[in-house]
């Protein structure tokens, strides 16, 4: 059992926890995307995890902060992270929605596109993967991926200010336009509304 001091600490740091990432994410830029992610205390966050960890049910508070790190960090999907941590899969698609789902998984390479920029001309792009044991012929593909072309930087634009504040989703816009819909979501994603402002990654996709 967990002594009386740890549970107050974790019931203490919970909420301010909770408050600091939320108005980091709502300033709406990526160094404050990233930082929000990735660099919160995670001593406080696993002693708010086991604390709860006593109650049978899932908290869902702890993973949504959790698989948002782990998404950025490794690339995780959420039927691995369902698996990882033993969780129904169902329960995970329909509550992760509300902090993006899947659709954030794009965050894993723009951070390390944008990563190994900051580096170069440092270190070349073997040695970032080999760094950062990335899977190779993945990384040496999104690293060394091209900028946006005008047709789609065009349709970001498009989708994102007049279609994705009225609810439409990435399918619907391309059947719009006549747009695979498959290539449209390598550059339009389902973000949900007030979680980042879309424009903050479009340079790095």
């Amino acid at each position: 059992m967990r002594c009386d001091y740890q549970q107050k600490l974790a019931r203490k740091n919970s909420k301010p926890l909770y408050l600091q990432i939320t108005n980091e994410i709502k300033s709406f830029k990526l160094d404050s995307i990233f930082k929000a992610y990735l660099s919160h205390n995670l001593i406080e966050l696993d002693q708010y995890y086991i604390y709860n960890s006593f109650n049978k049910k899932a908290d869902w508070l702890f993973h949504y902060f959790n698989y948002r790190k782990e998404v950025i960090k490794e690339g995780i999907s959420i039927i691995e992270y369902s698996n990882r941590y033993h969780l129904n899969l169902r329960r995970c698609y329909s509550n992760f929605r509300k902090i993006g789902g899947s659709s954030i998984s794009i965050l894993y390479w723009i951070y390390h596109r944008r990563n190994f920029h900051q580096h170069k001309p440092k270190l070349s792009v073997k040695e970032y993967i080999e760094k950062h044991k990335l899977e190779q012929k993945t990384a040496f593909r999104q690293l060394q991926r091209k900028t946006m072309s005008e047709f789609w930087s065009h349709h970001f634009d498009n989708y994102y200010q007049n279609f994705w504040i009225q609810g439409y989703n990435v399918s619907e816009y391309a059947k719009i336009y006549g747009l695979n819909a498959t290539t449209a979501r390598q550059y339009l994603f389902n973000f949900p509304k007030k979680l980042f402002n879309p424009q903050v990654i479009k340079p790095w996709l």
